[in-house]
Parts: C-alpha cells; sequence; structure tokens
C-alpha cells in the first residue's frame, strides 16, 4: 500500500502536467492571422562553363498576410502572401566578344508577390519561447524595370532601358527558396509576436547552357504579429 502511494504521488505531476497539455490544446486557439514586415539583403551568382558573375540586391522591402494553422502545443503551419519591391545591380564582363573586351552593367527594379509555406516551431509552452521556422517560398515576379550600360574597351558606352510586365503562363514561380530562421515567439492573451532573423537560398539550373546554375541567398529579418482567433 505504501508503495502504491509512492508510485502515485511519483506519477501525479506528470499525469497533471499531461492533462494541462491536452487541455490548453483543447482551450487554445487554433488559428491566428496577422501582418508581417521584413527586409534582406540579395545576393546571387551565376556558374557557368564560359562566364561567372555574382550581382546584389537590396536592401529589399517586403510585407503582406500571414495565417498560423495550430498542429499540436508545438508546431504551426504557416501559409501567407508577401507584396516585394527591390532594386538589384550586377557586372557581367565577356572576354570572348568580337569587338573586345566588353563590360555589361545591369541595373533592375523588380516587382513580385511570395507564397510562403512555412512550418513554426515553439519549443516551449511559455509566454516567450525559442522558436525555430522552416520552409518553402516561392516568388512570382510581376513586373521589371532594366537598364543595360555597355562599356567597351575603348571607354565608350551605350545604354538601354526596358519595362516589361512579367508573363505568367503557367503557375511555376519565378524562384523558390528554402527558408529558415531562429528567434523568439511572445505568446500574449490575444496577440503573438515574433522576431526572428531569416536565411534563405535557391539552386536553380539554366535552361540555355548544360552545366549552368544560380545560386541565390537572402539574408534579413522578420517582425510579425498574429490576433488570436
Amino acid at each position: 500500500m505504501k508503495k502504491t502511494a509512492i508510485l502515485f504521488l511519483l506519477i501525479l505531476p506528470v499525469l497533471k502536467m499531461y492533462s494541462g497539455d491536452t487541455l490548453r490544446l483543447r482551450k487554445s486557439n487554433r488559428f491566428l492571422l496577422g501582418v508581417t514586415v521584413s527586409s534582406y539583403n540579395f545576393k546571387s551568382s551565376f556558374y557557368g562553363r564560359d562566364q561567372s558573375w555574382v550581382y546584389n540586391e537590396g536592401p529589399a522591402v517586403r510585407m503582406g498576410l500571414e495565417a498560423k494553422i495550430k498542429l499540436n502545443n508545438y508546431v504551426y503551419f504557416s501559409p501567407g502572401f508577401y507584396f516585394a519591391d527591390f532594386k538589384s545591380s550586377m557586372y557581367v564582363r565577356d572576354d570572348h566578344s568580337v569587338a573586345g573586351p566588353i563590360t555589361y552593367k545591369h541595373e533592375f527594379m523588380v516587382r513580385s508577390f511570395q507564397v510562403p509555406l512555412k512550418f513554426d516551431f515553439i519549443l516551449t509552452n511559455k509566454k516567450i519561447s525559442p522558436l525555430i521556422v522552416a520552409g518553402f517560398n516561392p516568388e512570382y515576379f510581376i513586373q521589371m524595370r532594366h537598364k543595360t550600360t555597355t562599356i567597351f574597351g575603348d571607354g565608350t558606352t551605350h545604354e538601354q532601358q526596358f519595362k516589361y510586365s512579367v508573363p505568367r503562363s503557367t503557375l511555376f514561380p519565378s524562384r523558390t527558396y528554402i527558408t529558415m530562421g531562429a528567434g523568439i515567439n511572445v505568446n500574449l492573451k490575444k496577440i503573438s509576436l515574433q522576431a526572428y532573423p531569416t536565411y534563405e537560398f535557391s539552386i536553380m539550373r539554366t535552361p540555355v547552357k548544360s552545366g549552368s546554375y544560380y545560386f541565390n541567398r537572402r539574408i534579413g529579418g522578420v517582425v510579425s504579429a498574429f490576433y488570436k482567433f
């Protein structure tokens, strides 16, 4: 009898914690909706047989809506919809031109929307908890302005400017990133707040030349606020 009482006293805290956790899951908000703002710098590298180059964007700003669907006390599925507006520039040198060495300066102004599909891992049930974010972020270009400056070997230059909408004849995105981040989640009564640095990257093979590919990466920060329904 004494052993049974001691065993009961030992497992009572575990049962209490489990029942409390189940009750919190049953009573807690299963759906959250909010706004998110982030800023990032972008870097892209092209590696090919004949040439390679690097160009930089940024800083770029994106903002939009994001939802969170609770799967359990620690995991949320988090789809969203962002708008982004950014500038970028790059230099490409062609040493194999018939006219001699030529340098091309490309400047872009791009508008896009992004459809992130992420999972949030909240590591504790405390008010302030560590947070891990991982998922995919497809990006679709909407409009692009492109200015090209050709710099010839003798120092003369030639400029061209283009503005065009990007046709979307398929559902395939312009770029798809793998995204990850780690930060904090603040859980208030009716509001949840998140802040974390983020790293995104994508590797794309180019259809133009065999053995050529792009390596894109973005580093930035995210701040979000959500209302609990």
